[in-house]
């Protein structure tokens, strides 16, 4: 196998490459030529990350894959939101009123405490 066709450097031919792979199809056997100081870096010129935006969901009574649901998350997390943003709006009434009671019966107690240390 050519150590070539894993890593290659640009403008150096005929150079010992700092890693080599073995006979061992699945490429686990690695040799490392980086005992002299020329083989002790290897430049990176690219990496790329796969990820899966939706995991399958397995339907644990039938047996099945679900099927995928097409709209985009920002759609999902709106509609979530949505029932949120109505407890919080209908809290916030609440509150205030709350806090004008709060008001009034802080103005009581101080008018209640002044007539009594007369």
């Amino acid at each position: 196998m050519d150590e070539r066709a894993f890593f290659t450097i640009r403008g150096e031919e005929n150079t010992k490459y700092p890693l080599a792979y073995g006979w061992e199809p699945d490429g686990s056997g690695q040799i490392w030529h980086n005992k002299e100081s020329a083989n002790q870096r290897i430049p990176i010129e690219s990496v790329r990350f796969d990820y899966a935006v939706v995991k399958a969901q397995h339907d644990e009574q039938f047996h099945r894959l679900l099927p995928v649901q097409s709209d985009p998350p920002v759609e999902r997390i709106t509609d979530q939101i949505a029932p949120l943003r109505a407890i919080l709006v209908d809290m916030s009434k609440h509150l205030r009123w709350a806090m004008i009671g709060i008001v009034a019966l802080a103005i009581m107690v101080g008018i209640f405490i002044a007539k009594q240390s007369r």
